[in-house]
């Protein structure tokens, strides 16, 4: 439980990161306007779009630990 707990937590850093902080770096740092900022921000969703219908017979197939695991080490 309290693994799970951590992961949860350091997770949800590193999702506010990528939600938050790199529009505001791409923004003042990089000097992008809003749309190229929105056209990078969607480049980091298209490949949970494309694994969605693959995801459901992963977890059929292997243990639903190992897929998760994978899923975290990948983010």
């Amino acid at each position: 439980f309290g693994f799970g707990m951590l992961a949860n937590f350091l997770l949800g850093i590193a999702l506010y990161g990528s939600v938050f902080i790199l529009p505001q770096y791409l923004s003042r740092i990089q000097g992008y306007n809003a749309e190229q900022i929105g056209m990078v921000l969607a480049w980091t969703g298209l490949p949970q779009l494309l694994l969605i219908p693959l995801v459901p017979r992963l977890m059929q197939r292997f243990d639903p630990r190992i897929v998760i695991g994978i899923g975290f080490a990948l983010f």
